[in-house]
């Protein structure tokens, strides 16, 4: 007697859906863009394309230009806002077609509650080394990179400086989009800071140096992790809806 019963299937199952992932940088539509001015890149709506939001972020390139200061030293210990390179974001907007998945207002603010009050140091320390954020002191306040400013006020200039950053909301969520499904690409707006001292300062007192006032020359772009399925993963998904 078989100790195998008939219902038993012992054969090798049938290979199980495939996938490949791939990395893609999205441009904006315009090379660059100034304070105040608004960004959009677009996520296309590829063919059995899955967009990854835990494994995508932001590529955000940014220089200095025209800063001025006063003070007996103008344009000394000039350092970043305590949050970074999130300082230089006002508004992230997620939309599709007409429709808007998420409308982030007062991002800076958000930012610095998320960053600057967490109690768990592990959790943000790894942040500064990407986003421009300093590590937390001893008494648990946190300072941004200093910069280092070429030529006076008002003509004091910062080479361009890179950073890669999360975005909170559905692009950082463990979400997977499915964008085979979409009927038009993603569009993400950012909403650049109307002021360079948004984004900059100095940590001397005011008398000694205080920066006053520059431009900023901003390339934005995001980073996706692309899950390509194939045609029998995506019927197995549409079945299962």
């Amino acid at each position: 007697m078989s100790v195998v019963s008939k219902p038993y299937i012992y054969e090798m199952s049938d290979e199980s859906p495939s996938s490949r992932s791939i990395r893609t940088k999205l441009k904006s539509e315009e090379d660059v863009y100034s304070l105040s001015q608004r960004c959009i890149v677009q996520i296309p709506n590829t063919r059995n394309a899955v967009l990854n939001c835990s494994n995508t972020w932001a590529d955000i390139d940014i220089s200095y230009s025209g800063l001025t200061g006063d003070g007996s030293a103008p344009l000394t210990g000039i350092q970043m806002s305590s949050i970074g390179i999130y300082s230089a974001i006002s508004e992230i907007i997620v939309e599709q077609g007409t429709n808007t998945i998420q409308h982030t207002r007062n991002h800076q603010e958000i930012m610095s509650l998320l960053l600057l009050t967490n109690t768990d140091a592990s959790a943000t320390l790894p942040l500064s080394i990407s986003a421009g954020t300093g590590a937390l002191n001893s008494n648990r306040t946190r300072l941004g990179q200093t910069i280092v400013v070429s030529g006076d006020s008002p003509n004091g200039i910062v080479a361009k400086r890179s950073y890669s950053i999360p975005l909170i909301g559905i692009l950082s969520s463990i979400k997977k989009i499915p964008l085979f499904q979409l009927n038009s690409a993603i569009s993400i707006t950012f909403v650049f800071a109307d002021r360079i001292t948004k984004i900059l300062s100095s940590n001397l007192g005011s008398t000694v140096s205080r920066l006053t006032d520059g431009q900023a020359t901003i390339t934005a772009s995001i980073n996706a992790d692309i899950l390509l399925l194939s045609d029998r993963a995506i019927q197995d998904i549409m079945n299962a809806s």
